[in-house]
């Protein structure tokens, strides 16, 4: 499956700068290696992170070559189990077909304590998906909140989007419980 046309916003664009500023401060603690799933643009998710990391980008289309990108998906994640610091959804968790096992499969990738971060949009009203061509899924925040019960959440942010009343974005970062908490 290919997706067409515009689908992100472009680089000078106002919500799109603030996006990326947002981003940046909740990786400025990301530490070791970080996996960016649904990365699109390797370049631009390296960017975010601090010199204290390593960055791997991944997507399932290749239209970029970069020393940063691996091929795959969110729901099979192509690394070995405890072998990420981080590992990130920078808005792309709501193009995963499967986005629970994509969470699952961050958590099993992560080390103990590693931390999860999570940018996308929260639905409030009209989360109808039958004209979006891009999108799986239009969550609601219980949704993403929800599907963290292996994790402690460290922060969450809420921040206006586009002046949009039925939704809104949300980023947040979340600690992997270790092995106290899955009674091991």
């Amino acid at each position: 499956i290919k997706q067409s046309g515009e689908i992100n916003a472009g680089p000078t664009n106002e919500h799109y700068r603030r996006h990326l500023h947002r981003m940046r401060d909740l990786l400025k603690g990301a530490t070791g290696l970080v996996l960016d799933v649904g990365c699109d643009n390797p370049l631009i998710g390296a960017s975010l992170l601090p010199p204290t990391s390593h960055y791997i980008g991944l997507d399932p289309f290749c239209t970029n070559e970069s020393e940063f990108r691996v091929i795959g998906v969110g729901e099979f994640l192509p690394m070995q189990t405890g072998s990420c610091n981080c590992v990130m959804f920078n808005t792309s968790l709501d193009h995963i077909m499967d986005w629970r096992r994509a969470i699952a499969e961050a958590g099993r990738v992560l080390v103990d304590g590693g931390i999860l971060y999570v940018c996308s949009l929260v639905w409030t009203d009209n989360a109808d998906l039958i004209s979006d061509t891009v999108h799986f899924h239009h969550f609601r925040e219980y949704e993403l909140l929800g599907s963290l019960g292996d994790f402690e959440i460290i922060q969450i942010r809420r921040y206006d989007y586009k002046g949009d009343s039925h939704r809104h974005g949300i980023y947040l970062s979340a600690r992997k419980l270790g092995d106290r908490r899955q009674g091991i």
